[in-house]
C-alpha cells in the first residue's frame, strides 16, 4: 500500500480508537496525544451554544491543548455530535440510557455533525463541519436490548457503534461513513496535502 509521508510532525488530539484506527488504515505517520480538556465541564460552559457551535468549540479546544504543548507538530482534533429534532445524543455511559437513545432514534432520521479542525503553533488552520443523515429501523424492545448486549455501546455517540454491528440498525444512509465514525477524511487529508504537510 502507498505510504503517505509527512515533512513535520502531525498530531492526532484524541483518545477515540476509531479515529486512531481511521488514521492507521490510510498509512499515515502521527502521534497521538490525549488532550487535557474536561468535555463535561466545557459542556456546561457552553451549554447555550447551539449545537453547531457547541462541537465546532469542543474540537478546537482539544486541538488547541495539545497545540500548546506541541506548537511545532501540525494537531488534528474532532468532534461529533448526534442530533434529532435539535436534540443532542450524547455518550449514554450507561446500558439503560443507550436504550432510551436506541428508542427516541428508533424509525426516525437523525444526523451524525462531525467537527473538524487543524491547528499548529496555537493557532487554528483550517476547520470543517460535516454531515451524515441516518434512518434507523423501527426496533422493538428485544432488538435493542440485543444489540446494548452485543456491543455495549455506553461512549458511542447515539448510542450505536457503526463501525462495528450499529451499521446494521439502518434502513438508510446519506453521507460520508467517514463522517459518521467521526473524522472527515477527504478533507483533512486534502488540507495537508494543500499546506504541503504530507505526500505521498
Amino acid at each position: 500500500m502507498t505510504k503517505i509521508h509527512s515533512k513535520k510532525p502531525i498530531i492526532l488530539a484524541s483518545g477515540s480508537q476509531t479515529r486512531k484506527e481511521m488514521l492507521e488504515r490510510i498509512d499515515l505517520n502521527f502521534q497521538v496525544v490525549i488532550p487535557s480538556v474536561n468535555e463535561e465541564a466545557l459542556k456546561l460552559e457552553l451549554k447555550d451554544l447551539a449545537p453547531e457551535e457547541l462541537g465546532m468549540q469542543l474540537a478546537l479546544a482539544k486541538a488547541l491543548a495539545v497545540s500548546q504543548e506541541y506548537p511545532s507538530a501540525f494537531v488534528i482534533a474532532g468532534d461529533q455530535i448526534c442530533l434529532l429534532d435539535n436534540k443532542i445524543f450524547d455518550k449514554p455511559l450507561t446500558t439503560s440510557t443507550c436504550a432510551d437513545h436506541l428508542r427516541a432514534l428508533s424509525g426516525k432520521t437523525h444526523s451524525q455533525n462531525c467537527f473538524a479542525v487543524i491547528c499548529h503553533d496555537n493557532k487554528l488552520l483550517w476547520k470543517g463541519h460535516y454531515k451524515a443523515y441516518l434512518t434507523m429501523r423501527a426496533l422493538n424492545d428485544s432488538e435493542i436490548n440485543s444489540y446494548i448486549e452485543l456491543e455495549n455501546p455506553i461512549n458511542s455517540c447515539g448510542s450505536y457503534m457503526f463501525e462495528k454491528h450499529g451499521k446494521y440498525l439502518f434502513s438508510n444512509i446519506e453521507g460520508d461513513q467517514d463522517v459518521i465514525l467521526g473524522l472527515p477524511l477527504v478533507p483533512i487529508l486534502n488540507k495537508l496535502f494543500e499546506l504541503d504537510i504530507i505526500f505521498f
